[in-house]
């Protein structure tokens, strides 16, 4: 018996049972745990013990105060979820969750967000990649300014999992310098194309915001690799934290810029854009959003990476901007195909 099969099995005996279970009867049940010696057999139940709680699995220590003794059960309430009920729209939505998961090739838990959706979905006979045809559009984020950031994505991931401190060199915008960082990482988030990492600065001694695309080196900690460098904040929520939008990275003074959306965007820009600008519904489906940008020429990337689903409305400086852009562009195509 292998341990695997030896820990799925422990697993169905110390829940099966009417009462609490004692290391004698798991001797007698299980070979692995007949040695000679009954300490040795105890250290490898502990050592299954504790992987089964690592697991998430509630093993339990039951003890009896007159005859000094342990037994050992397992609470299935705590160690198991209860039955996902989805509804329709809820299952369309995770479908779109596990297509994105697909698309961003470089994303550190694609494999894991595939194989959890087809946990959650697998009686109900839908095949994400079929349930999220025809799904609107999604901005994906662009490599090309940083062909590491695939690996670089996968080393902050494990520093935030282990909790081990990050060594890198991070390029500052406004100063235009790069230097070394040393960084706590809380949690890594992905907005309008870009990811951040949150976490606590050693240089600045405070919460930072850092933009994986600003790195230009990652590495972990080496050093005692199975002890965490540091604790989360017990207040610290992920959720709580919004990154600035590029176009307000830094730059002179603001100003307002107006942008029509297609019906295929609109809803996003609308959900993932509040209390970033003033959002407006337009005839038909579409929408306007109107921001403050000091910094317009990020707004305009921005724009341009949604092709034919957004335009610059507002002030005409920018249409000219992004009319030129797409001109240039075309025509270094043009030029290319007649090479």
């Amino acid at each position: 018996m292998n341990r695997t099969q030896r820990l799925l099995e422990l697993v169905y005996f110390l829940m099966a049972g009417a009462r609490p279970v004692t290391l004698g009867e798991l001797r007698e049940t299980f070979p692995d745990y007949q040695a000679e010696n009954e300490e040795s057999s105890r250290r490898k139940f502990e050592r299954d013990k504790d992987t089964l709680r690592q697991l998430g699995i509630a093993v339990e220590v039951v003890r009896d105060e007159e005859t000094e003794s342990s037994a050992y059960r397992i609470d299935a309430e705590e160690s198991f979820l209860p039955p996902i009920d989805l509804e329709e729209d809820e299952v369309l939505a995770l479908a779109l969750l596990s297509r994105v998961a697909r698309q961003i090739d470089h994303f550190p838990l694609a494999r894991q967000t595939d194989e959890a959706l087809r946990k959650i979905l697998y009686d109900r006979q839908v095949d994400p990649e079929e349930g999220a045809a025809g799904a609107p559009f999604v901005r994906m984020p662009d490599e090309a300014s940083n062909p590491e950031q695939r690996e670089w994505l996968a080393r902050i991931y494990d520093g935030i999992e282990r909790r081990k401190t990050l060594r890198c060199r991070y390029h500052t915008l406004h100063s235009d310098r790069v230097a070394d960082r040393a960084i706590n990482p809380y949690g890594l988030v992905y907005r309008s194309g870009h990811w951040s990492v949150i976490g606590w600065c050693h240089l600045r001694k405070a919460e930072r915001t850092f933009l994986v695309e600003r790195f230009r080196d990652v590495q972990v900690n080496p050093r005692n690799a199975s002890r965490p460098d540091f604790e989360l904040p017990q207040d610290f929520d992920l959720r709580g934290h919004r990154v600035p939008p590029p176009w307000l990275w830094d730059g002179g003074a603001a100003r307002a810029v107006q942008i029509d959306f297609t019906p295929t965007v609109a809803w996003q820009i609308e959900k993932s854009h509040e209390g970033l600008g003033k959002f407006e519904s337009l005839p038909g489906g579409g929408g306007r959003l109107t921001v403050s940008a000091s910094n317009p020429e990020a707004l305009v990337d921005w724009v341009l990476a949604f092709g034919p689903e957004a335009v610059i409305v507002k002030p005409a400086s920018l249409v000219r901007s992004l009319t030129g852009r797409v001109r240039g562009a075309l025509a270094l195509h043009a030029g290319e195909d007649a090479r």
